[in-house]
């Protein structure tokens, strides 16, 4: 069944969600500027290892040195959202604050097409799978994707969050056309997606490979699906090969996607209790002794030495790992409730400006709605009748997985809950199917989603 990108033959919906996403979140661009002294046009830009990155491209030094100006190569992040923050310096001129300006813009129409690409996956299981939706799922999920709190809160943060939830909501919409149909051309758009979102973050990695194999996993092996799943599996490795290739050149070794691997789980896993981000972690931004060990070992060595470090602790401190792990699980799937890990007990949530503890609060109650509606369709079996569900399953579950044994702050982990809200949407709007005289469901995974 051939489903156009706009199932309703018309571009002019897609247009309108969008255009309803940018003015909310330009709205909340207009306040960030007005109320957050950093967004002003006096101060100069600043984005931490990121920001820094991209003023050493914009000033020539090439990729390189997070921690302060200088041409050392680096591979601390991943390539794409420094380079792009690189240009808007470029566009403005120099590191100044009207590069806060451009990003925060930049930012909430990122955002907004986001929102966009969930209504576009709703209405493409609305015409997919006739009768087996609820008419109202497509306005309510445009007002879902429109009004998120944490969404559009991200718009504000100049870091990789908005383009990460964008590029992995059109990688999960065009793995869902390819699951319906194996194609050659299909399967080019998936890899260079996910080729993409890897150059974005790696936290989404996991989901990348699944989509890719879940069609030879789902069934008995044969070669024409091994061949299907070999195109998007090539043109993922051709968008990613340049930056392998690059590291592997700086470096003199492998590099996968990001140098810091090491330290992250370090950062995680030492003295310092590390749930969320506090103000004295071991960051060699923030902390002087790790960035001099950082200066003098250099990136690769300090990072696998970042590496000995966290799995001796882990070692000898088993019980407090466990633990920790626990506390991150917590943290990403409902946020921190009562602020435990805040990095100052001013910053409580419920202690902060009126409009924060509404969004706030919004945000809790949507998330702790959102994962009760999940798990009583996971109890009932209602979940297994949802066109690709193991592709939703594999986004919720994989998203997190590095985050239990890093850093579990609250901005790293919305596009989870951002995703628990969509498929808590679908669930509520999605029919119990009716058997067919063949005997097979309408929807669920016997469908053309699987």
């Amino acid at each position: 069944m051939a489903v156009s990108w706009f199932p309703t033959a018309r571009f002019g919906p897609f247009l309108l969600v969008f255009l309803a996403a940018a003015t909310v979140r330009v709205g909340w661009h207009a306040h960030a500027l007005a109320t957050r002294p950093e967004f002003s046009n006096s101060q100069p830009f600043h984005a931490h290892e990121m920001g820094e990155i991209a003023m050493n491209i914009a000033e020539g030094r090439g990729f390189s040195s997070p921690f302060d100006r200088g041409a050392q190569p680096t591979a601390w992040e991943c390539p794409i959202v420094p380079f792009l923050f690189a240009g808007l310096i470029k566009l403005a001129g120099g590191a100044t604050g009207q590069v806060n300006r451009l990003i925060l813009l930049s930012q909430a129409m990122v955002s907004a097409f986001a929102a966009a690409i969930y209504w576009l996956i709703a209405r493409r299981l609305t015409i997919l799978h006739p009768g087996l939706f609820s008419a109202w799922l497509s306005p309510v999920l445009a007002l879902v994707v429109c009004l998120w709190p944490e969404s559009l809160s991200s718009v504000a943060n100049p870091w990789y969050f908005v383009w990460q939830e964008a590029a992995l909501a059109v990688f999960v919409l065009l793995a869902m056309r390819w699951w319906d149909q194996l194609d050659f051309y299909r399967g080019i758009l998936v890899g260079i997606a996910g080729g993409v979102l890897a150059l974005i973050n790696v936290a989404p990695l996991p989901i990348i490979a699944f989509a890719i194999l879940f069609p030879a996993l789902k069934g008995p092996f044969q070669w024409p699906i091994l061949r299907s799943i070999a195109v998007p599996a090539c043109f993922f490795a051709i968008v990613a090969a340049p930056w392998l290739a690059r590291n592997a050149i700086e470096f003199r070794t492998f590099v996968p996607f990001r140098s810091n691997t090491g330290y992250e789980i370090f950062q995680g896993n030492n003295e310092v209790e590390c749930i969320r981000q506090p103000d004295n972690a071991r960051h060699p931004w923030f902390h002087a002794e790790e960035y001099e060990r950082y200066a003098m070992l250099g990136e690769i060595r300090y990072s696998h030495e970042a590496m000995r470090r966290a799995a001796e602790y882990m070692q000898n401190h088993p019980g407090e790992t466990v633990r920790r792990t626990a506390a991150r699980i917590y943290v990403s799937w409902l946020t921190d409730l009562t602020d435990h890990w805040a990095k100052k007990s001013e910053q409580k949530w419920w202690l902060r400006r009126p409009w924060f503890v509404a969004g706030h609060l919004t945000s809790v109650l949507l998330t702790i709605a959102s994962l009760g509606i999940i798990l009583h369709a996971l109890w009932s079996g209602k979940f297994r009748h949802l066109p690709y569900a193991p592709l939703f399953a594999a986004v919720v579950l994989f998203l997190p997985l590095a985050n239990y044994f890093t850093l579990a702050e609250t901005e790293y982990t919305a596009t989870l809950r951002m995703w628990l809200g969509v498929i808590a949407v679908l669930l509520l709007a999605l029919r119990r199917p009716q058997r067919e005289p063949g005997g097979l469901a309408q929807g669920g995974f016997e469908s053309p989603g699987y």
